[in-house]
């Protein structure tokens, strides 16, 4: 009967409301942005308000890594820096970076099954070890 009173979205967000509170607290969050022409990840400490760890696409050391070489203008403006390649090397920084920070495990709040870039990205953070929650 209480159900049957709340509209569908109150309820959606009552539902919500739990599940959040259930989490771990203190946990960084990865947060993973794609535009179209750049790939960008960071390690949020949403407690303290702090970026621990980023990565992105404009990062001199992530482009070598993408092209082989150093790029020129015309390479970014065919939109490789946001492939799926790209996507899985910043992945790979990201998940590097965390270790050297000595954070292990990260909040990822992405729920369902991901393809394309979201997965090269997840593919290339596991690589490093940095597990889920």
């Amino acid at each position: 009967a209480r159900w049957r009173s709340v509209a569908g979205g109150e309820r959606r967000g009552m539902v919500k409301r739990v599940f959040v509170k259930r989490l771990p607290q203190g946990t960084p969050h990865l947060i993973l942005t794609l535009s179209q022409k750049h790939v960008k990840a960071d390690i949020v400490d949403k407690l303290m308000g702090l970026t621990l760890v980023s990565a992105h696409t404009t990062e001199m050391t992530i482009k070598e890594a993408v092209f082989g070489k150093l790029p020129t203008e015309l390479d970014c403006k065919t939109y490789k820096c946001a492939s799926m390649e790209a996507a899985k090397i910043v992945g790979r920084f990201i998940g590097t970076r965390a270790n050297e920070k000595g954070i292990e495990k990260v909040r990822w709040e992405r729920p369902g099954v991901y393809q394309g870039k979201i997965a090269a990205f997840i593919e290339g953070v596991r690589e490093q070890g940095l597990k889920f929650i």
